[in-house]
């Protein structure tokens, strides 16, 4: 008698195990791989416009890429960079502040990636950033529609936007600590263009 009151335990916690099992393998499967969550905007159009050029750019140096279509402006005595990454699918430009204030570098990074699976934003940063969610808002760049992400891993990027343009990503962000490059950063958004 003791036997069978130890076998129906025994039934009772396999059939658990397997009620488990079954609504784990459910729960993985239904799950979705990224949640990206709008944040609130000021403005009732929920895109923030970054200011057009006003004219204080005009001294500054003009750099222009015709393969990737795009023009802007940078400071004059800020040097600036170009490197292909390894596999040939990025392009990257590197605009470094004359004065590094911080420990972070100082740097104004543009970063052009090949989109040629034609990913959607969320999937692309799912790609680069895992998991999330991450909370953007929707910004325009002269007349260009971006969105600039808050909260993507390496917290060191003040800011960082992402514009998705014929068969890139464009990232521009600056990784500062400085809010004294915050205004060359605004600045050079204001100038920020493509040719095509």
């Amino acid at each position: 008698m003791k036997q069978a009151g130890q076998t129906g335990i025994l039934i009772l916690v396999g059939i658990l195990i397997i009620a488990g099992l079954v609504g784990g393998v459910y729960y993985l499967g239904t799950r979705k791989p990224i949640t990206v969550v709008p944040s609130p905007s000021p403005t009732p159009s929920n895109t923030s416009p970054i200011p057009n050029d006003t004219g204080e750019t005009d001294n500054w140096k003009t750099y222009t890429n015709n393969y990737y279509s795009i023009i802007f402006k940078y400071p004059p005595e800020w040097k600036i960079g170009t490197q292909i990454g390894t596999d040939n699918s990025s392009f990257f430009i590197t605009l470094s502040a004359p004065v590094q204030r911080s420990q972070l570098g100082d740097n104004i990074n543009i970063d052009i990636h090949d989109n040629k699976a034609n990913l959607s934003m969320e999937q692309y940063i799912f790609k680069i950033a895992g998991n999330g969610p991450y909370h953007y808002k929707e910004v325009e760049i002269n007349g260009i529609q971006a969105r600039e992400y808050s909260d993507l891993p390496e917290a060191s990027y003040v800011r960082r936007l992402y514009i998705k343009h014929g068969s890139y990503i464009h990232e521009i962000s600056i990784q500062s600590d400085s809010e004294d490059h915050l205004e060359p950063f605004e600045k050079l958004l204001s100038t920020f263009k493509f040719t095509k």
